[in-house]
């Protein structure tokens, strides 16, 4: 209709948000044939608000192949031409995409509070549904991959009173990142509703759903299902999507070590670039690494682990660090240095909002404490973690606990 019309503005704006919405389902062929249609009504196009959100959409692409210096260039040219247009919502877009790319380039703090400057714009100003929707995802999601789940936390209840406001519902992708802060923090029958709710938005989106069973696995395994935790890998890992850390500390409680080793280090090389992915996986390849008897494997993944989390300054990510550390010098015979650093964790970990985390930590600072003879704090730090595991029902490690005990 707009083409009827002589609207070539009209037309190529409209068949961008087609080839933008094509793309986000992972709907390829339809893709790019909406744009191959929008370079055609483009063709001689005078500069114009579709300018700016081709920008935008080209920017998914750069930043997941790490050209964070030409997004960031091309995401401020894009943000003076918004404002010269008028068009307030498109300018906070393209600033939260260089928020992203400045975060991912490794500049964790300006990027971040550039992210918080943006979130606010989406919160404040006139928006449609499509904008404010991937503006709250896309901020909250960067939230959560560089660890920092108390501010993903955060702007989702911000983003529950704007949403609620406005009569808009929860895509798939929103109730997978709730699952994530739900597991988080500790409401694991929460978390797993709010991560099949997303499944069921994403029926024909391998990528999505494959993420969405990924949590509900980890979740399981919390719990001690241990079967239910299979279950859920395997249809993530059909639908291309890997399934680790979850699936290599599954192999090492079923017993089979030498498979979780075989395992770990696969997702490891897999994922070589994505570093705040890495940490995660670096985390358990301490855990593994040490229960196969390979102190120096351990020792060299805690090392890395250290380095990106002084990279990437999230509290997470330094807590995870921490307990790692404590765990290997506990492991390495050097108990009295363990100590404070598991204690250290675990006050990261409840300052955080992670009560899983802390009671892991606990038992292993326990066990560090039993080593030293100091048997009555351990038996004090033992209970205080089969309790907390009680009241989250993590079934497999409370028993754990009491077998210790």
């Amino acid at each position: 209709a707009y083409v009827r019309d002589g609207d070539l503005e009209g037309a190529s704006w409209t068949a961008l948000v087609l080839m933008f919405g094509a793309f986000a389902n992972s709907e390829h062929e339809l893709g790019n044939a909406w744009m191959v249609t929008l370079g055609r009504l483009m063709d001689g196009l005078p500069e114009c608000r579709v300018h700016v959100l081709l920008a935008i959409v080209v920017s998914f692409r750069s930043i997941d192949a790490g050209e964070f210096e030409s997004t960031i260039a091309s995401m401020q040219q894009a943000q003076e031409l918004a404002r010269k247009l008028g068009e307030p919502g498109l300018e906070v877009w393209a600033r939260q995409r260089e928020a992203i790319a400045t975060v991912r380039s490794g500049e964790f703090d300006r990027g971040l509070a550039m992210l918080d400057e943006t979130m606010v714009g989406t919160l404040s100003i006139d928006l449609s549904p499509l904008v404010r929707g991937a503006l709250l995802c896309h901020g909250i999601s960067l939230c959560q991959q560089v660890g920092d789940s108390k501010r993903a936390g955060w702007w989702i209840e911000a983003g529950d009173r704007a949403t609620s406001a406005c009569g808009l519902n929860f895509s798939g992708e929103c109730h997978m990142h709730r699952a994530e802060v739900l597991k988080s923090q500790g409401s694991l029958a929460r978390a797993e509703a709010e991560a099949r709710l997303g499944c069921e938005g994403y029926l024909n989106d391998n990528q999505h759903l494959g993420w969405g069973w990924v949590q509900v696995g980890e979740i399981r395994l919390r719990v001690g299902d241990l079967d239910g935790a299979e279950d859920a890998f395997t249809v993530a890992y059909s639908k291309d999507y890997l399934p680790d850390p979850g699936l290599a500390l599954l192999r090492m409680a079923q017993g089979k070590v030498d498979h979780a080793v075989k395992e770990i280090n696969r997702a490891l090389e897999h994922l070589a670039i994505d570093k705040p992915r890495r940490v995660n996986l670096l985390a358990a390849a301490v855990t593994i690494r040490i229960a196969a008897g390979d102190p120096d494997g351990a020792a060299a993944a805690c090392d890395e682990l250290i380095e990106l989390a002084e990279v990437f300054s999230s509290d997470t990510f330094a807590a995870t660090a921490t307990c790692a550390r404590g765990e290997l010098r506990s492991a390495e015979g050097h108990h009295e240095d363990a100590v404070p650093l598991l204690r250290s964790g675990i006050s990261r970990w409840l300052e955080i909002g992670a009560p899983y985390e802390a009671a892991i930590a606990r038992i292993h600072v326990a066990e560090a404490m039993a080593a030293l003879g100091d048997l009555d704090d351990a038996r004090m730090e033992m209970k205080v973690a089969g309790r907390v595991l009680q009241e989250l029902g993590a079934e497999r490690e409370e028993q754990r606990v009491a077998a210790l005990l």
